[in-house]
């Protein structure tokens, strides 16, 4: 009897936690996984310019943002770039691991949900990566992460308006000018945007470089107003990332 079983549920196989190799509980994480990724979720606490914490609950923006005007409208991230949210994003980029792809989606529109904001995108804009990258990768990761999001909001992705005309060398190790210097005039837009209301979707954030840069020429084309958002964010003094 307990052989028929056996031969019985091997045509139901286990199907495992791409973190840990748990058996997964309903979702795409095992019970545990998924309760260290709902205890990153950062709601309070943070600039609502770039997520950066913050020192005094009191405060909404930080010393930073208040010096600096970010090219940027609106901005949410789901929690910071650390622990099993920073192996999950790892897995999915750089190891190509797609069991990692629903989560990191499920993260992203929760990030957009739980912003108090009134802005109402027209499109949403992944930030692209250059062709030679995408070839050696096979896909783009920031793409892929929309996906969910597009269909839940009912805001179509366009992948072809904003374009990465220079592959430029990594970003992991540089300062934040030389970041900055890295992505400046990279990028162009193709098409009308004038007016436009645009999400920019990122995996990460980190100094803002890119998201400045792509901010800044999507507003010089025209568009209307630009929110960036990304599944995580790098805390100063976090380990680098390449943004």
């Amino acid at each position: 009897m307990n052989l028929l079983i056996e031969r019985f549920l091997s045509f139901f196989p286990i199907i495992r936690c791409p973190i840990c190799g748990g058996v997964k509980n309903n979702g795409f994480l095992c019970e545990l996984c998924a309760e260290k990724i709902e205890s990153l979720y950062v709601q309070k606490g943070y600039c609502i310019r770039c997520g950066e914490p913050l020192t005094s609950e009191k405060l909404t923006w930080c010393g930073e943002c208040l010096t600096n005007k970010r090219p940027w409208d609106y901005f949410s991230f789901y929690g910071y770039y650390r622990d099993i949210l920073r192996q999950i994003i790892t897995e999915f980029k750089y190891r190509g691991d797609f069991a990692c792809l629903g989560i990191l989606q499920d993260l992203l529109c929760k990030a957009y949900l739980k912003a108090d904001s009134d802005f109402d995108p027209d499109i949403i804009i992944p930030v692209p990566i250059h062709k030679n990258r995408l070839k050696l990768r096979g896909f783009n990761q920031s793409l892929e992460i929309s996906r969910k999001l597009s269909r839940l909001i009912g805001v179509p992705i366009e992948r072809n308006i904003l374009v990465r005309t220079k592959d430029t060398v990594s970003q992991v190790g540089l300062k934040k000018s030389e970041r900055e210097k890295n992505v400046k005039n990279v990028f162009c837009v193709i098409g009308d945007i004038k007016g436009i209301n645009i999400v920019l979707v990122d995996d990460v954030y980190t100094s803002g470089a890119t998201a400045s840069e792509c901010s800044k020429v999507l507003k010089a084309a025209g568009a209307g107003m630009v929110g960036v958002l990304v599944v995580a964010r790098t805390k100063s003094g976090d380990v680098e990332y390449n943004s």
